[in-house]
């Protein structure tokens, strides 16, 4: 069975989950809802081919289409317009979902280099975790030749506290820091 996977989690995280949190059912501990990768991609605003490679960086390594975020508003100092194109996201869910965390843990973050661990401090008020990737070279999809810098990974998780959502990353195969 493969660390990350939605099989893992099923068997074995569900199970260990609820012991370790007295918890009467199996929908009590935490679970994953959806997965959002985000790409800024500020030097769009002088090269639009950026914004095309970034889409395209962005959803091979999702597997699925990816979407450009818009500028809210007109901000003089970056030289940005309303409606601007300056970055690309893609949310999975589901089966892609649990593709992507399983090569997360088994794939991508093995590859970083000088890797340490995850910091524990990235989890927000809701359990939702965060990863920030500054090189876009640990994922074999893109490439050696990759344009593109880096990403953010938000692990969306449905949980009432940052500590049980660290427990089932921590379970799902995720390194910590110590």
């Amino acid at each position: 069975m493969v660390k990350g996977s939605k099989e893992h989690y099923q068997q074995q995280v569900v199970a260990e989950l609820m012991k370790a949190f007295s918890a009467k059912s199996p929908m009590a501990v935490p679970r994953l809802k959806h997965i959002t990768l985000n790409m800024g991609l500020g030097a769009a605003k002088e090269n639009k081919n950026i914004i095309t490679e970034g889409l395209k960086a962005l959803g091979s390594v999702a597997g699925q289409k990816a979407v450009p975020t818009l500028s809210k508003k007109d901000i003089a100092q970056f030289k940005i317009r309303k409606d601007l194109a300056i970055g690309a996201m893609v949310t999975l869910r589901k089966e892609r979902m649990w593709s992507f965390m399983g090569r997360l843990v088994n794939v991508y973050l093995p590859r970083v280099k000088d890797f340490k661990g995850l910091s524990k401090k990235a989890f927000d008020a809701q359990g939702n975790y965060s990863i920030g990737i500054n090189d876009a070279r640990v994922f074999p999809e893109l490439g050696a030749q990759a344009t593109v810098k880096g990403m953010s990974v938000t692990l969306v998780i449905r949980s009432d506290s940052s500590e049980k959502s660290q427990k089932m990353l921590e379970l799902m195969g995720l390194p910590f820091r110590k």
